[in-house]
């Protein structure tokens, strides 16, 4: 008897034959490629990433896997060694922006994160990008500087001064930046604060005095943190007090063979007189001096009481006139043909008018004449027995700021001792602009070594020739030797440095 197979039974017997050749998924999940650190805590991080889908860039994935360790996350060995974190959320289709707060990492050390997607089938994805790390733990607060000191400025001007918030421990560090005073604003940087480890923020700030007389102001910094103080000095106008030298007795300019650190053929000494009294500036001119006259500062260490820098030549110049217009005086220079860039002049044709009774640099002699204040040793004090920075020099250090003492800034003027005749900071501090040209010939048509010209030179102006011009009397960055008072430098005039300002004078009345 023929026996017959349903046709159920039939189909369901092929669809059997069939599953066992069915083929195996072996594509992997798509990499995921921005992973993301968004946010710390003391013991979270979160992080974000975009899903990869299933078969390489399709459907979903079914899970994900994170992982962080010590190192960056690259072999799979790391992978291996890493731990295992979470919470993590069920993967969305591909494209989804996904995020997870992974919970209970622990802090002190740079976290590495890694990231792999599963599919149905049990297949993994290669490692995410892995260069996202955190430092984790409890947030360290530091302002640097913790109180803004704006020195002197022109009632209904502005001066600008500026701090930097840093986070040298872990995780976020959250807050807000404000100042409720009438005379001090926020200029930048101080709407929220969100910095991680290593992060920092610069917050400026503006003083604008409305009269005069001393002004003060707390810069809260939002959360525990402790605020910044500010304080600053209102004044109707800034004179700069000058210092009468009184000229006339021939003075050996130049450094002695015998003085320590001296270059033989740039210091040659020889005997100069000076006919015409001159009146020379107390102390450098300061930021204040000069944002009042000039209404400009880009000084690499702001404070209205520290040296201006960063200027070049031509802008000294420009700065007597202005300070020659505001006191009735008749310029000293003209100044035409003028390239600036920004609020610099980097070029300039200059035709001086010795006679007037205006502001203007030192020649190289009157800066040196009034230095030395009667002294023939290395500095008016007496001579420097060090010349590297360390250890201090006892001569210069009570002196002049310099490598050895500055902490590599400029200082307040007037911090120092004076010379004998009044000037402060002529040696350190900033190196001084003065008229005169460096020739490389210098010295070299004087009698030949050892021997010192005898023949006396009266009012010298510097060489005819030479692309540079002298600077004198030291800087926060250079060592003793270049402190002392015959030592010389030079930059070309349309250059600028954070270690070079200037001092004026002008004939005495």
């Amino acid at each position: 008897m023929r026996r017959f197979i349903p046709l159920f039974a039939l189909l369901a017997l092929v669809a059997c034959s069939n599953q066992g050749t069915r083929p195996k998924d072996e594509v992997i999940p798509g990499r995921v490629t921005d992973l993301k650190v968004v946010d710390i805590g003391d013991s979270t991080v979160t992080l974000a990433w975009t899903a990869p889908g299933d078969d390489g860039a399709a459907g979903k994935a079914e899970a994900y896997e994170v992982r962080w360790l010590n190192r960056p996350i690259v072999e799979v060995y790391d992978w291996t060694e890493g731990t295992v974190v979470g919470p993590l959320p069920v993967p969305g289709v591909v494209g989804t922006r996904e995020t997870a707060v992974l919970l209970g990492i622990p802090g002190g050390d740079w976290r590495y994160f890694g990231l792999k997607s599963r599919d149905e089938a049990g297949n993994w994805s290669i490692i995410s990008n892995n260069d996202k790390r955190a430092w984790l733990g409890a947030p360290a607060y530091r302002a640097v500087p913790d109180t803004l000191d704006f020195g002197d400025v022109p009632v209904g001007q502005s001066f600008e001064r500026e701090f930097v918030l840093h986070n040298d421990g872990g995780g976020t560090l959250r807050g807000s930046v404000s100042a409720d005073c009438s005379s001090f604003a926020l200029v930048s940087g101080g709407a929220t604060v969100a910095l991680r480890h290593g992060e920092n923020q610069t917050v400026v700030v503006r003083f604008t005095p409305r009269a005069e007389g001393d002004a003060s102001c707390r810069i809260e910094v939002g959360g525990p943190f402790r605020p910044v103080g500010c304080v600053g000095r209102g004044v109707l106008l800034l004179p700069i007090s000058m210092i009468a030298i009184e000229t006339g007795p021939v003075f050996s300019m130049g450094s002695p063979v015998t003085e320590v650190g001296r270059d033989p053929a740039d210091e040659r000494s020889h005997p100069v007189r000076l006919t015409r009294s001159f009146l020379a500036g107390a102390h450098e001119v300061t930021q204040a001096e000069w944002f009042a006259i000039m209404g400009w500062n880009d000084s690499a260490f702001p404070g209205g009481d520290r040296p201006v820098e960063r200027i070049t030549w031509f802008d000294a110049l420009e700065f007597c006139n202005r300070m020659s217009a505001r006191d009735s005086l008749t310029a000293v220079y003209d100044i035409g043909g003028r390239s600036t860039e920004g609020s610099r002049i980097v070029h300039a044709e200059v035709v001086t008018h010795w006679a007037n009774n205006g502001y203007r640099l030192p020649t190289e002699a009157e800066w040196e004449f009034a230095c030395r204040a009667g002294s023939t040793a290395a500095t008016f004090r007496g001579e420097t027995a060090e010349l590297a920075c360390r250890p201090l020099d006892p001569v210069l250090d009570p002196v002049g700021w310099y490598c050895g003492n500055s902490e590599d800034a400029t200082h307040q003027v007037g911090l120092r001792e004076d010379n004998p005749w009044g000037l402060g900071d002529i040696l350190g501090n900033v190196f001084e602009w003065t008229w005169d040209r460096y020739d490389a010939t210098y010295g070299l048509d004087f009698p030949p070594l050892p021997a010192e010209p005898d023949s006396v030179v009266s009012d010298p102006v510097g060489s005819s020739t030479g692309d540079s011009r002298v600077c004198r009397g030291g800087s926060w960055l250079v060592t003793p030797r270049e402190c002392r008072s015959a030592f010389r430098f030079y930059h070309p005039p349309g250059s600028f440095y954070s270690d070079v300002g200037l001092r004026i004078v002008r004939n005495a009345p």
